[in-house]
């Protein structure tokens, strides 16, 4: 069985039993309760770390009776409809086993071919239903509360094509998935040398066009290094910079895109919070990209926690306005920094060592009603991570709206 199978590979394991099932494990932790009763699944989710879980969904009735079975519909559909609502509202992760029973036979013997296209009234037999309809509205849920913004990644150079870009842009537009786009790395606005300069516009109007391709709204720009200049004049010099970068994308028809300078996470760059917001007060078309984990790492993480978050909110407000602030552009992940140059590594929210908690974050947001856009960068769990924070801010949403 999974159970076994998980077990043996010394992964952490709790099933679910029906009341007076027998443990097909001895020594593990089980819970006795029932798919259509959210109550008694509840003890699955709690006190684990629901940030990490991840529910193998195989509970069902098989049945090839010709008559309708309210209990087999009840527990294959109302059952699986009740444990993905719990993993969305626990941010864990969702593997549900359907059925090839599923797939519509179309009356024909034949190699069958998979779907996302599920209906109970293209499949013949009282379990096929149950299944194909448990199945689509599995579907849906992903859809309804799955992530819905993408950033398209050139930090190492413009080098997608368009065919490659048009394809990305409509396969997004389908499943309803906002799009920006980093322009490359190694871009530097504050570098006042003219070759520098030139380099920096290319790279940014390249990622615009691959931008439009796309469908992207937004194409994120790093701030660029100080070198051996003071902060002041690197950032008079990024401020000129990114006023020629608007302009000449607005010359090239970009107008619509907006450019996001970003703050940084190493010390020796340019790009706290009040360089960035001064940045973006050159045009109406240059919004933050306020990364909260840069921002934690480059004050060694005393940018953590609900003050902290709250300060900066408030502080985008003061020199943007609340209609431009709470649309901002976001990055998120914890950050391991060293005490002399700040940013060293992206970490997953699962490490306890490093900050900034996403918590207090989403909360403040829901409390605002702001809907910025926010791109996970945990490394190597961007989805996992993506999906609690947008599960703790629509929790929270909902708490603000209740009380």
């Amino acid at each position: 069985t999974v159970v076994r199978l998980l077990h043996k590979r010394g992964l952490p394991v709790r099933g679910l039993l029906r009341p007076g099932e027998t443990p097909p494990v001895a020594g593990l932790p089980y819970v006795y309760g029932d798919v259509r009763d959210a109550g008694s699944l509840r003890p699955l989710f709690e006190d684990a770390g629901a940030d990490r879980i991840a529910v193998i969904h195989t509970a069902g009735i098989v049945g090839i009776a010709d008559t309708p079975d309210p209990v087999m519909h009840d527990v294959n559909v109302n059952g699986t409809s009740t444990v993905a609502a719990l993993c969305a509202e626990y941010g864990a992760r969702m593997v549900y086993v359907s059925s090839v029973h599923a797939i519509p036979e179309n009356g024909a013997l034949r190699v069958l071919t998979e779907t996302d296209a599920f209906s109970p009234e293209a499949v013949q037999g009282w379990y096929a239903k149950s299944k194909a309809e448990a199945t689509r509205n599995v579907l849906a849920a992903v859809r309804e509360r799955g992530l819905d913004a993408y950033e398209y990644q050139c930090g190492k150079g413009v080098t997608v094509g368009e065919a490659t870009a048009r394809a990305i842009g409509q396969a997004a537009a389908q499943a309803g998935i906002a799009l920006s786009l980093h322009a490359p790395y190694f871009v530097n606005p504050a570098n006042p040398e003219p070759d520098s300069q030139a380099k920096t516009a290319g790279y940014v109007l390249a990622a615009c066009r691959v931008a439009r391709w796309m469908g992207a709204d937004r194409v994120v720009v790093h701030t660029g290094a100080i070198q051996k200049r003071t902060r002041q004049a690197a950032l008079a010099t990024a401020r000129q910079c990114f006023r020629t970068l608007r302009h000449r994308c607005d010359e090239e028809g970009y107008q619509d895109i907006l450019l996001c300078p970003e703050t940084m996470g190493k010390i020796n760059q340019l790009g706290d919070l009040e360089e960035v917001l001064t940045l973006c007060t050159e045009a109406e078309g240059l919004l933050p990209c306020v990364d909260f984990g840069h921002l934690y790492a480059r004050s060694l993480g005393a940018l953590d926690g609900p003050e902290a978050v709250e300060r900066m909110l408030d502080q985008m407000v003061r020199e943007l306005g609340v209609a431009r602030a709470s649309q901002f552009h976001s990055h998120f992940s914890k950050i391991a920094y060293t005490p002399r140059g700040g940013e060293a590594r992206h970490l997953t929210f699962d490490q306890p060592d490093f900050g900034p908690d996403p918590a207090p974050l989403c909360e403040a947001l829901a409390r605002r009603g702001w809907s910025p856009r926010v791109i996970c960068e945990s490394a190597g769990t961007q989805d996992v991570d993506a999906l609690w924070m947008k599960g703790a801010y629509l929790r929270a949403l909902g708490e603000t709206a209740e009380g």
